[in-house]
């Protein structure tokens, strides 16, 4: 869902609610949580491998392949960790993985 305009001081509320919580219970719950937000545009990683940024294997073929990281072109915040789509192609279906990068240069 897109956000509104000036969204950067809207509040957050987040709920947690334990699917077997009980009012009298002493049990101590804990979580971690974490927020993806998506931009509304992606940033190309340069390949060290080929320049139309296309792989191809073979059945059962394995490659490492390279990508350099370069500057984000907006302001990251602090502890923001940004993510790489890789997307495969096989027999006209598409697979794609999500990869956390870490904070990485332009911070």
């Amino acid at each position: 869902m897109p956000l509104p305009q000036g969204h950067g001081d809207l509040p957050l509320r987040l709920h947690l609610l334990p699917a077997l919580a009980d009012p009298g219970s002493a049990e101590t719950w804990t979580v971690v949580t974490s927020i993806r937000l998506y931009a509304d545009s992606g940033v190309a990683l340069t390949a060290g491998v080929s320049p139309s940024h296309r792989l191809r294997l073979a059945p059962g073929e394995m490659l490492a392949a390279a990508f350099e990281r370069t500057p984000a072109p907006w302001p990251l915040p602090e502890r923001f960790d940004p993510f790489g789509i890789v997307i495969a192609v096989a027999d006209g279906e598409a697979w794609t993985r999500e990869v956390g990068l870490g904070a990485g240069p332009g911070r």
